[in-house]
């Protein structure tokens, strides 16, 4: 049985409710829990959804309330909020009784069954986390530059946590001393910090299981996929081949009468335009004024 933990903030909210959808309509017989990290803010929406996953799969997601300002001063940037950093405080939030913890990324659907993660978990024995490699040869020189002698770099979107042996080595404050130590050196958020943390103490998850980067179908469809970078499956002119999957899921949802956003490339364009036309405007009242 599987307890299964996302981190989420309320932009993300309804790409949350669309990967917890996907993952308990193919793997309803082997959750044990799930488990939403968040911030106060957003306690309605959470409830709302909560109650909506509980009508259709009879299991009620648990509510873990998030103090924010333990990570208000880090580092993020583009599509990213301050709620990733909050995995970094897993050991401290989730109940004790947990002993391995799978988490997940909010931007990710599961398309098959998680049965066989628990090989995995038989495995684990010193092991802090099993993860995906990232295959980012510049990521692995990056992190070199900044003294952590690291040979590899993992992708965080799927971890399957020891959280045991984090509670028990402390690793909390492991985490956040590094985020405080490399905050103005990183460019990946807290997926740098658990790089450089963690180094060679993980063990290698198969890529079916973090499908990330795709621009073609695969022979054999992956079991989860993530969708990674800025462009996402909600867009309307995003390419991903496995973007029918998004919205095969959301169709199950409270949002499934959702529209595709507007086009990705076209809004930065607008926005770029509109911060020029208000610079242009800014200068020549300037001008006059003088």
């Amino acid at each position: 049985m599987l307890d299964v933990v996302y981190t989420v903030d309320k932009r993300f909210l309804k790409y949350f409710t669309v990967s917890c959808y996907s993952l308990l309509y193919n793997n309803i017989n082997i959750i044990n829990s799930i488990n939403i990290v968040h911030s106060s803010h957003i306690c309605k929406y959470i409830k709302y959804i909560s109650s909506c996953i509980y009508d259709t799969f009879n299991i009620l997601p648990i509510s873990i309330l998030i103090d924010s300002n333990k990570v208000a001063s880090f580092k993020v940037s583009h599509h990213v909020s301050h709620a990733t950093y909050y995995r970094l405080l897993l050991a401290d939030i989730l109940p004790d009784t947990y002993k391995y913890v799978l988490y997940l990324d909010s931007d990710i659907v599961v398309n098959g069954s998680l049965n066989e993660l628990s090989s995995y978990i038989r495995s684990f024995h010193n092991t802090y986390l099993f993860a995906v490699d990232h295959r980012s040869p510049k990521d692995i020189k990056r992190i070199k530059d900044m003294g952590v002698n690291i040979n590899r770099y993992f992708n965080t979107g799927v971890l399957l946590i020891n959280i045991e042996k984090w509670r028990n080595d402390n690793i909390t404050n492991k985490l956040l001393y590094n985020a405080n130590k490399y905050n103005d050196r990183i460019l990946w958020w807290d997926q740098d910090i658990l790089n450089i943390t963690f180094s060679e103490l993980i063990g290698e998850l198969d890529f079916k299981y973090n499908a990330w980067g795709l621009s073609e179908k695969l022979d054999i469809p992956p079991i989860i996929i993530h969708y990674a970078g800025s462009s996402k499956p909600w867009y309307f002119n995003n390419t991903h081949p496995y973007k029918y999957l998004y919205w095969k899921y959301l169709r199950q949802t409270p949002y499934k009468h959702s529209l595709p956003k507007v086009i990705y490339p076209t809004y930065i364009m607008l926005r770029s335009i509109i911060g020029k036309v208000k610079k242009f405007i800014f200068n020549n009242i300037n001008h006059i004024n003088m």
